[in-house]
């Protein structure tokens, strides 16, 4: 999830890009904003990863975390609707699905159609560590 006109937001893209191209027992969609409309798409899954970038000064640090109603952590994104009212619209309906948000810190959310320099560098490290993160979920 993200905006590649958004310069750091776009992050999860190139990931996205990066994973499909690896991982082909898996389904992958690029979204801009999380929609309740994507509820249709995620219920048809035993497992879902939501990557997106989180605002941080720390480039590139990467987070997993199983989201659930009982442990709502505030999660500061872009977007208009919030990943726990997902999972609660998802609970309410008795899907059974772990889901999970996957976060890439940045610092940049300009407008500019590129990643920043500073990620930019990253990358590599990144993309690797979240193909070890994935394949193990």
């Amino acid at each position: 999830m993200g905006n590649s006109l958004r310069t750091d937001d776009g992050v999860a893209h190139l990931i996205v890009d990066n994973l499909s191209c690896k991982m082909g027992n898996c389904d992958f969609i690029k979204a801009t904003q999380l929609l309740p409309e994507h509820i249709d798409i995620i219920i048809r899954y035993k497992t879902a990863i939501i990557i997106d970038a989180e605002i941080n000064n720390h480039y590139g640090l990467i987070k997993l975390k199983k989201l659930n109603k009982e442990n709502k952590t505030p999660f500061y994104a872009s977007h208009n609707i919030d990943f726990f009212d997902i999972l609660s619209m998802l609970k309410d309906q008795d899907y059974d699905i772990d889901l999970f948000l996957l976060t890439i810190t940045v610092k940049n959310l300009g407008f500019k159609d590129q990643i920043s320099g500073e990620l930019c560098k990253y990358i590599p490290i990144i993309n690797k560590q979240i193909f070890e993160i994935v394949s193990n979920v």
